[in-house]
C-alpha cells in the first residue's frame, strides 16, 4: 500500500469469504508505455529513480462482494527501476469515507506516485469546478488514446491536472471522468475504461 505513515493494517477476511478472481490482462512490457511521443533516442527511460514511461494497464481483478468490506484496487509500484504490480485488498468499511485509488501522475517528464487515501464525503467541495484548462491540440496517435486533463479536488482547492496518452485497448473505450452534484457537494466521478 502506498502512502505515508505508518502502514495500514489489512483486515483478515472471515473464512467463509471466497478469495477474489483475479485475471490477468496479456502481458505488456515492464517499462509500460511512453507518455508521449516516446524518449528521443538515447534518452533513459528511467530519470532519478522515476519513470519517464506510464504504467501498464492495470490487472483486472474481480474481488466478491463482502459485506462491512471495501475492496482496494491494486496498482503498479514502481520499485528496482521497473513497474510492479501490488494486489489489491479489503480494508474495513469508514462511515463517512471512500476509498480513493493511488495513481500516476505526470509531472515534468516523468511519472510521480500519488498515495491512495481514505476521503472524507464532508470535505467535497460544495462549488462547482472551473471549466478545463486549454490543452495543447493534440494530433491523432496511431495506436493510442489521449485522456483529456480533468479538475481534481486536492487540499481544499481544485488543481488541474494534464491529460496524457494511453495506449488503446482494442475490446475496450475510454469512458471520461465527471463531476457530479449530490445535493450541496459535488463528487469527482473517475474515468475508465469499459468494455465494448
Amino acid at each position: 500500500m502506498m502512502g505515508h505513515g505508518a502502514p495500514m493494517q489489512r483486515p483478515v477476511p472471515p473464512p467463509s469469504a471466497p478469495a477474489p478472481v483475479m485475471a490477468p490482462r496479456p502481458a505488456a512490457p515492464m517499462m509500460g508505455r511512453p507518455a508521449g511521443p516516446g524518449p528521443s533516442p538515447g534518452q533513459a527511460p528511467v530519470m532519478a529513480g522515476r519513470p519517464r514511461f506510464a504504467p501498464p494497464p492495470p490487472v483486472v481483478e474481480r474481488p466478491a462482494v463482502r459485506r462491512g468490506y471495501v475492496w482496494t484496487p491494486g496498482y503498479h509500484d514502481w520499485r528496482n527501476d521497473r513497474y510492479e504490480w501490488v494486489p489489491g485488498h479489503y480494508e474495513s468499511e469508514r462511515p463517512g469515507y471512500e476509498w480513493v485509488g493511488p495513481r500516476w501522475e505526470l509531472q515534468g517528464g516523468v511519472f510521480v506516485s500519488l498515495p491512495g487515501a481514505w476521503v472524507s464525503l464532508t470535505s467535497a467541495p460544495s462549488v462547482p469546478p472551473p471549466p478545463p484548462q486549454p490543452e495543447p491540440i493534440v494530433a491523432p496517435r496511431p495506436g493510442f488514446v489521449w485522456i483529456a486533463g480533468y479538475q481534481e479536488w486536492r487540499d481544499g482547492q481544485y488543481v488541474w491536472v494534464g491529460g496524457h496518452w494511453e495506449e488503446a485497448r482494442p475490446q475496450e473505450r475510454w469512458v471520461p471522468g465527471r463531476w457530479e452534484r449530490h445535493g450541496h457537494h459535488w463528487r469527482w466521478r473517475h474515468g475508465g475504461w469499459r468494455r465494448r
